[in-house]
Order: C-alpha cells, then structure tokens, then sequence
C-alpha cells in the first residue's frame, strides 16, 4: 500500500449488561481504528464506543473518505509541506461580508455540525478573531478562522471547498499562518479536531502538527472528543545565538 493511507477498523463486542456507551442488545461495542500509513507505519488509532453499524458505517466512512481524498499522503519528515499532486496559484487574504455566502456554502458541505452565519458573525466581532479566505481563479475556495493569543495563534474553523482539495489550498493556507510565528512571541499553532475527523487529522498531522492531549466530551454537539494538535515554530541557529525583543527588532 505504498504512497495509501488506510483505515481498518476492528469492532469487539463486549459483554458488560448496560454498561456505560450506546448499548446494542445490553452489549455496548468498543470499536478500534487503526490508520496505517505508506510502509505500514500507525499514524492514527481510536477507540470509541458505540453499537455494531455505528461502529461499521464509521469505519467504511473514514476509509472511503481516505482512498478518495488523500491518494498520497506525506511521509513525516518530508522534504514538502503537505505534497500535492500539483500546486495552485491561490491569493489569501483577509475576508470581507461578501465572502460570507461562499464561506457559509464550503462550511456547510464540510461539517456535519456546522457553523451558522450568526457563528461566523459573533466569532469575527471579536478584537482577536480573524478570517481569511483562498480564492482561486476569482473564486473563493478556502477559508479560516483563528484567534490571535499572546504565545500561540489558535484556528478555530479551517475548510477547503470540495472541488479544491488536493490542489495545494491547505497548505498555502497553514503555512501562511506559519509564517506568522517567531521565536520570541507566537511560537505554536494550535488546533482541535474531531476523534471521528480522520482526514483532518492526517492532513495536519503531514504539515507537522502533532497530538498533545486529547480533550474528553469536548463538543456540545455530540459526545464525542477532541484532539488537541499543536505545530511549534523551529527556530533557525542564527535566531538561537542572536535572540532579539520585540522592540529591538521594530527599532531595526
């Protein structure tokens, strides 16, 4: 399965009267996935609770979203930020009222529990919320939300249309966020994605970012959990031997 990524999933039964989950006649199902990367190396595995077609729609869901979605992913320790099988010219730039309606039509074919324009609208009103979109050809195709904190900037929404995948909108769009970092002040990333959100934990996961916690119940909208995924700036030797303050620097 060289250059493939693959979900298999591994559903148990087990005997534990109504135990705590969502029991399937008095037996609650643990279901285990375990995603195996190029050369069969683990780079994801979860273990949820849930009745036998939750836990056999989940699996065949995340796999054919996998085949079709992510036909290469990249290796860790790659020479390339998320590869793509081709790159795009995209513009990002900061989003305005009238993206509002295509943002609103990307999140909505992306998420299950989507944002609604009251969302966008109250989260963008904050001093440190900020929204960016990635037009393609005129269009836009991409779009993120993140907050801007002392030590860290925090995405909150992130989505690429569907027709745009694998053109390189991600990725343009994460590395304009590291670009953002420094040594001395915002030096990390951070990031929760769904236990059941394979795709974006992969796709993260190929731009670096790694799981630190995992966060229990953390949605209001379902019982599932989080993980929380962090990318952390790498300073440069010569940033190492010559640190410089914010002051300094706007002075230089």
């Amino acid at each position: 399965m060289r250059g493939v990524a693959a979900a298999i999933q591994l559903s148990i039964s087990i005997n534990q009267g109504t135990g705590a989950g969502r029991p399937f006649n008095n037996r609650p199902i643990w279901a285990l996935e375990i995603c195996l990367g190029p050369d069969g190396v683990i780079w994801y595995f979860s273990l949820r609770q849930g009745d036998w077609l939750q836990a056999i729609a989940w699996g065949v869901k995340n796999l054919l979203n996998l085949t079709r979605t992510n036909p290469q992913l990249p290796l860790e320790g790659s020479s390339t930020m998320g590869h793509t099988d081709q790159d795009t010219c995209v513009h990002i730039r900061w989003m305005i009222r009238r993206d509002m309606q295509a943002v609103l039509d990307i999140e909505a074919a992306s998420f299950e529990f989507a944002w609604s324009e009251e969302d966008f609208i109250r989260c963008l009103r904050q001093r440190n919320c900020i929204g960016m979109v990635a037009e393609h050809e005129d269009r836009v195709v991409g779009f993120m939300i993140y907050e801007l904190h002392k030590n860290r900037l925090h995405i909150l929404n992130f989505a690429v249309h569907d027709d745009a995948k694998r053109m390189g909108i991600g990725r343009a769009m994460v590395s304009k966020l590291i670009g953002k970092l420094s040594n001395d002040r915002r030096n990390r990333i951070m990031l929760e994605v769904r236990e059941t959100n394979l795709e974006a934990q992969l796709f993260f996961r190929g731009l670096n970012f790694r799981a630190v916690s995992v966060l229990r119940d953390f949605y209001d909208d379902s019982t599932e959990d989080a993980y929380l995924m962090q990318y952390r700036y790498q300073p440069t030797a010569d940033e190492l031997a010559h640190p410089t303050s914010r002051i300094s620097r706007l002075a230089g």
